[in-house]
């Protein structure tokens, strides 16, 4: 049983090793791509700057609770039952 176990960890440990060097040789290319295009802002339209600005403004405002808390129940009185 305990040779079964040893095995299974040195044949996952064998395929992990093997495959980290392909994974990271084939990683770098995916990069390429997006800083050789990176886009420019193009002129913003004003609707969307203003739709933008007050959704903004709305996340930043903290939010109010429009009915107060309930208060605490009144603490029962002590009773002196000896």
């Amino acid at each position: 049983m305990m040779k079964k176990a040893l095995l299974a960890v040195v044949a996952l440990t064998a395929a992990a090793s093997v495959s980290s060097p392909a994974l990271a040789k084939h990683h770098g290319h995916h990069h390429k791509k997006t800083t050789k295009t990176v886009s420019k802002k193009a002129v913003s339209d004003p609707a969307t700057d203003a739709l933008n600005s007050g959704s903004l403004q709305k996340a930043q405002t903290p939010v109010v609770p429009a009915t107060p808390a309930p208060a605490a129940p009144a603490p029962a009185p002590a009773s002196s039952g000896q």
